[in-house]
């Protein structure tokens, strides 16, 4: 189906772009569009066309990971868009949205620096750690002193650790004082349970140091 032009009526209040990648199972929406709409948004986003019908996006709730839990695979097939796609939003009141356009992903350089795979960009640093049958059962889990240094570096002291499931959680970041040491904790056992990180698995770590919320992506790059 093609875009023909405006089919929401009212004032276009803001724009969000969305990212879905053909491996990703959930789409990531830009974050500070969600933090922006505090309070406005509700988890059901309506995606009005130009048949006066709607495509229904629901998103998990999260301003530091927002992912498009259901509602993707009717709205990607309806407008024919490619598998690695940017979509773009109009945001309208009432929840209302239309899509004000597509493009299709062809390289890492088109990714913006908030998304999970974005890791071109400066300030952007990147780890990979492989996981044990010790670290994935631990409460705390050592992070080489490389990383350990950035972090103290720039004044870490919690990590919101984001899976691709969309599924976050705070950790604090340990000895500080001492790169060499650096610890994730206390509960890095029950992030690895609910994003089914097992022994065998590498998994990279990917922030931004100009992130005021510390966020960090973590997804398997590799699988045993």
């Amino acid at each position: 189906m093609a875009l023909s032009g405006k089919v929401v009526h009212g004032e276009l209040l803001d724009t969000v772009c969305i990212e879905k990648l053909s491996f990703q199972q959930f789409p990531e929406i830009e974050p500070c569009f969600v933090r922006k709409k505090v309070g406005d948004l509700r988890i059901t986003w309506r995606i009005w066309n130009n048949e006066g019908t709607c495509h229904e996006l629901v998103y998990n709730n999260s301003d530091d990971a927002p992912v498009v839990t259901s509602g993707w695979a009717e709205l990607q097939n309806y407008y024919d868009m490619p598998a690695d796609v940017v979509v773009i939003l109009g945001y309208y009141e009432n929840n209302d949205f239309e899509v004000a356009g597509h493009v299709e992903i062809t390289s890492h350089e088109d990714f913006p620096r908030y998304h999970s795979r974005s890791i071109s960009h400066k300030g952007i640093h990147v780890f990979d750690v492989e996981l044990d049958d010790s670290s994935v059962k631990s409460a705390k889990l050592r992070l080489q002193p490389e990383f350990g240094q950035v972090l103290r570096d720039n004044d870490y002291e919690v990590l919101t650790l984001c899976g691709d499931n969309g599924r976050t959680q705070m950790l604090l970041i340990l000895n500080t004082d001492d790169p060499g040491r650096t610890k994730l904790g206390y509960e890095w056992f029950e992030f690895c349970a609910s994003n089914i990180l097992q022994s065998g698995d590498i998994i990279k770590f990917k922030f931004d140091v100009t992130d005021s919320h510390k966020t960090c992506h973590v997804y398997k790059v590799c699988n045993p």
